[in-house]
């Protein structure tokens, strides 16, 4: 892919190649990240051809974009992404009509105010040059200056391998939380950042399960350079959100692989020895992973497996239903009312303790990272929010 665009001076159908991008990558503030979703799959990967043609300033970045410039992608490319000459045409011109129409509104939480404008400042096709693209000029403190704000990095060809929404908007929420490896929504959320409307899968969540959540993780796992597993957490006997982990397959050496089998091979055997049948050993391991069994497996014959009447029957619900998962969001609630805050002297203890094998102070050394972490990816800025791209 190359990257074109047009000086402010120059004659606007005369593009100038100024360099070729062989990985594009796109950053995005976090509030936009999180609005609620309203765009198709096309009409997603036509707004991130926008965003590769965008030089942001980073922390530390020594070459970026002033402004917006016009952004142009060449006829060749667009046509091929529309699947061939005698089809785009139609397509093209129904998509940009759509993005034209979309605008961002923004809300200020401290004081009520709001603001409303349109993305693009202009969307154009030309068969002798190609799309022409360029943002809207307020769109500039979440696409250009980012230097000071918390913002997701997502690798352009992840998202364009994909060809479910779904898939597109779980990947780009996972990836906002990469170096925290996890994040958990609720199902009201997932609804609003996947466009889902509120009638639909009403009272069906197993469709909602299907289309929504396992179809779309398949693919992402399928066509990815990521994995994502993921579990569904209840209140009572409803399914009120679900937890993801995402994994870089990139940065998973062959030994981890051998030791991630062998792993693997010990949990199912474990749970094998204690009455499982080896299908629902494997299923479980397939949908859970590894450390979440062995995880809950452990948590479950530790406190239980001496008094427990049907250990097996136990086991598949304590892994179905995060047993550990909720002993550890209790564990989460002692240890930060017995330590809200760190100092120096506090981490010290913290370690010495850690060291004695102590399951509170493990804890909380490990919520004190998380916290380190999310100061340089955290979730959306508190002041802001953007609860939808309107139409």
């Amino acid at each position: 892919m190359h990257r074109y665009v047009i000086p402010k001076d120059s004659n606007p159908n005369e593009p100038v190649k100024v360099e070729e991008i062989l990985s594009p990558v796109v950053y995005q503030a976090n509030p936009l990240v999180e609005r609620k979703n309203n765009f198709s799959t096309l009409e997603t990967k036509l707004f991130y051809l926008g965003l590769t043609q965008i030089r942001p300033k980073l922390p530390h970045s020594k070459y970026y974009d002033e402004d917006f410039l016009r952004a142009v992608i060449p006829t060749k490319e667009v046509i091929d992404m529309f699947g061939g000459n005698n089809v785009y045409y139609n397509e093209l011109r129904k998509a940009v009509e759509s993005l034209v129409g979309k605008s961002v509104f923004i809300k200020n939480n401290k004081n009520e105010n709001f603001v409303a404008f349109p993305i693009f400042a202009m969307l154009k096709w030309d068969k002798s040059t190609g799309l022409t693209i360029e943002f809207n000029k307020y769109m500039y403190p979440f696409l250009l200056d980012l230097a000071n704000k918390s913002y997701t990095r997502i690798e352009f060809e992840q998202i364009w391998k994909l060809s479910s929404i779904y898939a597109i908007r779980i990947l780009e929420l996972c990836l906002q939380y990469r170096q925290l490896g996890e994040r958990t929504l609720t199902i009201e959320d997932l609804r609003k950042y996947l466009g889902i409307a509120p009638e639909a899968y009403k009272d069906r969540i197993g469709n909602f399960k299907k289309n929504v959540i396992e179809l779309p993780v398949i693919e992402i796992n399928e066509k990815t350079d990521f994995n994502i597993i993921y579990d569904y957490k209840k209140t009572g006997r409803s399914v009120t959100a679900v937890h993801f982990r995402l994994i870089d397959k990139n940065k998973i050496s062959n030994d981890e692989i051998e030791n991630e089998k062998k792993n693997a091979r010990a949990v199912v055997s474990d749970l094998v020895g204690d009455g499982v049948d080896k299908a629902m050993a494997n299923t479980l391991l397939k949908k859970y992973g590894s450390i979440y069994c062995a995880e809950n497996v452990k948590y479950v014959k530790k406190k239980y497996g001496k008094t427990a009447k049907n250990l097996a029957g136990y086991l598949v619900k304590a892994i179905q239903e995060d047993y550990y998962g909720q002993h550890k969001k209790k564990l989460d609630k002692e240890v930060m009312e017995i330590w809200p805050t760190l100092d120096d002297e506090d981490i010290k203890a913290l370690r010495q303790m850690e060291k004695k094998g102590d399951e509170m102070a493990c804890r909380r050394l490990e919520l004190y990272e998380k916290e380190l972490d999310k100061k340089y990816s955290g979730p959306t800025d508190d002041d802001y929010y953007f609860p939808y791209f309107n139409e």
